[in-house]
């Protein structure tokens, strides 16, 4: 037979009313026959029985709390002191709504999974519904945080702070899973998002901070460390299409000495800055080239060595990926340049050299011999005069290998205008040339220093006269 204690007609009603509602049917009727009180929170405890997970939550309940007497009897014999019991609301207040049964139904749920853990606490706070251990209003232990807006904590809590491990689900599926510091994701954790992004790492103040793995729906994957939220410090990225960087970061974004290797086979190692090539590196591209030296935003720019695949190299200043300055070349076949250049053209003084042994050392533009220039060939020939687009034009010196030498104007590579042909013995002719031979009135000189004239048809003195 169950007693009731002198001073239980004392104890609240709301306490009599959170006793009952987690006891099955047995103690109920066993409770009614106590005392008044007990009677009517027995009935009002029914009320708000709603199923099977009520009883099993107050079975477990019960194993918890002996019997419902004892917890009346401590509840009046400790008055002053705060428990669950005396802070606690009762669940419903007259009848039940319908539409109040399924909410009912999941925090008694999210109570019986926190009962068989060890915790039995359910109250309200400002931003929601908690259930789990500690003492209003301080959650302690484990707990489940149902927001207000649709948010989900279930994990450990401190200092009514979320501390050590724990899960916060948010509505648009982003969810986090790991460890809790006053309130911040802070030690290791995984976060993910509704659109496959992942992140398994370290939380410093609820930003990635240290060595983490961060995985992006299009499959690309970044494992390395992290800084205020960045990527930074050492790290490697990968694509599904093979691409790699491995290298220094930051503020998300490549930073420091770092080698990248592209899908089509090219690769560049050496510094970068603000996810661009600046500084000191080497490529190799696709088609074989390489270079090593200067780069400023993603191009050769400064001093570098250019080898294409042909076996042509190059030697000097860049300008914003392009040979500019003073530069020395080296053909394949031999042949050497060095001199200006602009916009990867020779441009300005230069000296070509050719594996014939002749060379040209004169003016340049835009990748021709224009201007002033002396031409030596092979067979000794030489040119001293004019220039235009890589042609002999204007006034110029030829001496052949023979000792001959013509002196006056050239276009397109062949006399042309007014000139003389000298030879060796001395003699010469002079007149109007026209694409490489005399046409018209002139003079010849004999050795004899007699000086003929008479008219010229292709080259051919006609007719002379004293």
């Amino acid at each position: 037979m169950l007693h009731a204690p002198q001073t239980l007609e004392n104890v609240p009603h709301n306490v009599l009313c959170a006793i009952l509602r987690f006891c099955d049917e047995p103690t109920r009727d066993r409770a009614s026959q106590v005392s008044r009180g007990f009677a009517r929170a027995v009935k009002e405890a029914r009320l708000i029985d709603y199923g099977t997970a009520a009883l099993q939550m107050g079975r477990r309940t019960r194993e918890m709390l002996p019997t419902a007497t004892e917890l009346a009897e401590r509840a009046c014999l400790r008055p002053n002191r705060s428990n669950i019991l005396t802070t606690m609301k009762p669940l419903y207040w007259g009848p039940i709504e319908p539409q109040s049964l399924r909410a009912q139904y999941e925090k008694s749920a999210l109570l019986q999974r926190a009962q068989k853990l060890g915790v039995a606490g359910m109250w309200q706070v400002d931003d929601g519904d908690y259930i789990g251990g500690g003492r209003a209003p301080r959650r302690e232990g484990f707990g489940i945080l149902t927001y207000a807006g649709g948010k989900r904590y279930e994990g450990e809590w401190h200092d009514d702070q979320r501390s050590g491990q724990g899960t916060l689900t948010y509505p648009n599926g982003l969810q986090y899973d790991g460890d809790w510091q006053d309130g911040w994701r802070h030690g290791f954790g995984v976060e993910l998002e509704p659109s496959g992004k992942r992140y398994d790492g370290h939380w410093q103040l609820n930003e990635r901070c240290g060595e983490g793995t961060q995985v992006y729906a299009s499959g690309r994957r970044y494992q390395g460390s992290w800084k205020d939220d960045r990527k930074s410090g050492f790290g490697c990225e990968m694509s599904p299409g093979g691409e790699r960087y491995e290298g220094q970061w930051q503020r998300d974004l490549r930073c420091g000495p770092g080698i990248k290797h592209y899908t089509d086979g090219a690769s560049y190692e050496g510094l970068w800055r603000d996810d661009k090539r600046c500084g000191k590196g080497s490529e190799i591209d696709a088609a074989g080239h390489t270079y090593v030296g200067d780069w400023e935003n993603n191009l050769r720019h400064g001093h570098g060595l250019r080898t294409w695949a042909s076996g042509d190299v190059y030697r000097g200043a860049w300008h914003h990926g392009r040979q500019h300055g003073f530069g020395l070349l080296t053909l394949g076949d031999g042949t050497r340049y060095q001199g200006g250049w602009v916009s990867n053209l020779r441009h300005g003084q230069g000296l070509e050299r050719r594996p014939s042994g002749g060379q040209y050392t004169g003016d340049y533009v835009k990748g021709q011999r224009q201007g002033h220039g002396t031409n030596t060939w092979g067979d000794g020939s030489y040119y001293e005069g004019r220039w235009k687009h890589g042609k002999r034009q204007g006034h110029g010196t030829m001496i052949h290998s023979d000792g001959s030498r013509y002196e006056g104007e050239w276009t397109r590579d062949v006399p042309h205008g007014e000139g003389k042909k000298i030879w060796v013995d001395g003699t010469y002719d002079c007149g109007t040339w026209r694409d490489g031979s005399l046409q018209g009135a002139g003079t010849r000189a004999c050795k004899d220093g007699a000086v003929q004239r008479g008219e010229w048809v292709d080259g051919v003195f006609c007719v002379a006269s004293i």
